[in-house]
């Protein structure tokens, strides 16, 4: 049995909320959801932890090789992209859409459908002044918040003058306060972290429909996570083996149907 139908089951069996199993595990019911509807994979860790909590522990038995992953896959290639927290948080960014960015990281790879969690939305963004005249103009008019990396909390910014002095002032205090050239920005309930990046390295991407517009994202071959658990290393390894074998699948479906039929009758004469 999976991970997400061993949670739900304990839960239900236990009679409790998520809310109140969330609470017991010590985790947020935001990633219990998650869990549940298969949308990220625990570790096995995390998994005895959550079914003890229900009162229930685990049992292990034999199954293929990451089958529980490639099921996860499954799962959120039928799931609307709308479900995906970075594809929520654009409906607070669309004043991006008239820059060079793109998503990326595990933010990206979610978007693309690796079950993996989220707890960063990593956007690249250009190093160029069109990027901080777009972010003073958003941190006035929509009362936005930035924190750099040396800040304890968000604080909100209201950059005065027109669009290029606003843009000019924010260049400064980036510079200044951001030595590395990211920042965090808080869109909605939302955590945000921008990389300025040149706008070369953000021309690949692959584009995405969500339901507030469409998104650039960080095309999945180049997706690198080196922080992450050997868990989500492992789901992001099971993904990359099955878009190669989606694409291999779609090509030779293509090829098929481009062929032309051949003849099925037997000629006959004298």
């Amino acid at each position: 049995m999976e991970a997400a139908s061993l949670i739900l089951e304990a839960r239900h069996s236990a009679g409790l909320t998520q809310v109140e199993l969330a609470a017991r595990a010590g985790i947020s019911r935001y990633t219990l959801s998650h869990y549940e509807r298969g949308r990220r994979v625990p570790t096995i860790a995390t998994l005895e932890i959550v079914l003890a909590a229900a009162g229930r522990q685990l049992r292990v038995d034999l199954e293929l090789l990451n089958a529980d992953v490639r099921a996860a896959i499954e799962r959120q290639a039928a799931e609307p992209i709308g479900a995906c927290e970075a594809a929520a948080a654009w409906e607070y960014l669309t004043w991006m859409s008239r820059l060079e960015y793109r998503f990326e990281g595990l933010a990206a790879a979610n978007l693309l459908g690796a079950p993996v969690p989220v707890d960063v939305i990593d956007i690249g963004v250009a190093d160029e002044p069109a990027t901080f005249e777009a972010l003073a103009l958003w941190l006035r008019d929509e009362a936005g918040m930035l924190r750099s990396p040396d800040m304890p909390r968000y604080e909100m910014w209201h950059p005065e003058g027109d669009p290029k002095t606003a843009g000019e002032t924010m260049t400064r205090i980036i510079g200044d306060s951001c030595p590395d050239r990211w920042f965090w920005i808080r869109a909605g309930l939302h955590h945000i972290r921008l990389r300025l990046s040149p706008s070369a390295s953000l021309a690949r991407y692959v584009r995405l429909s969500t339901p507030h517009g469409s998104i650039k994202v960080q095309p999945f071959h180049e997706i690198e996570s080196p922080g992450a658990s050997r868990e989500v290393a492992r789901v992001l390894g099971v993904m990359r083996d099955w878009l190669t074998e989606q694409a291999t699948a779609t090509a030779a479906t293509a090829t098929a149907a481009a062929e032309p039929e051949r003849p099925t009758g037997t000629a006959t004469g004298r």
